[in-house]
């Protein structure tokens, strides 16, 4: 926990061993990376490394 690079080191526990480790950016006030994602049927993966997410605003339709 503690200042890293690109922002701040977050660590969330949850049940058990389990944790949560996020890195967020305090300038922009948004999450860069983190050890778990959530999807859009409400599921999620935990990972042992860093996911990075990139998101933005965009006039095209998805994919």
């Amino acid at each position: 926990m503690g200042p890293v690079e690109d922002g701040q080191e977050l660590v969330i526990p949850l049940s058990g061993k389990v944790e949560v480790k996020m890195v967020v950016d305090p300038e922009a006030a948004r999450v860069t990376r983190a050890t778990i994602l959530l999807t859009a049927e409400g599921g999620a993966a935990i990972s042992n490394s860093y996911i990075s997410v990139t998101t933005g605003w965009t006039d095209e339709f998805p994919r």
